[in-house]
This record gives C-alpha cells, structure tokens and sequence, in this order.
C-alpha cells in the first residue's frame, strides 16, 4: 500500500493479517495482537509462531502466558 500516511498503510497491513486464513507471526507484538484477533474471528485458523520468543533471556512457557489455544510453534535459532 503505498501511501505518505505511515499510519493509515500500519492499519490497512494490519487488518490485512487478520483476514488472512494462516498467519505466521514473528516474535512481536504487532504481529501477536494481529493473530489473536484473527483466532477470535476465525475458530478454524492456523497460526504459526517462533518457539523462542525472546533472544536475551530465557523463554518463558509460551503455552502458559502469551499463545492462543491451537497456535503452532515453530523451532528457530536463538
């Protein structure tokens, strides 16, 4: 989306992920919050995400804290 408004092509990607029907999201909250309103408007949906959420400290039990019910994680190098 090409626009001189940062703000209004921010928003028109964001709802653009949440339509998709598979979101693969990186280790931020942008992309999380996108997923997780996807999830809540589509119960079938698949969602990819890193197993290792963060790279400077130890990652906490993502199953327990942040992920959303059938979320798949995927391996990556930390």
């Amino acid at each position: 989306f090409p626009s001189h408004d940062k703000r209004s092509c921010d928003d028109k990607q964001f709802l653009m992920m949440m339509a998709c029907p598979v979101i693969v999201t990186a280790n931020s909250t942008y992309s999380w919050w996108a997923a997780v309103l996807h999830h809540e408007l589509h119960e079938n949906s698949q969602t990819f995400c890193p197993q290792h959420w963060f790279t400077d400290r130890p990652t906490p039990d993502l199953r327990a804290t942040i992920l959303q019910g059938n979320w798949i994680m995927v391996p990556n190098t930390v």
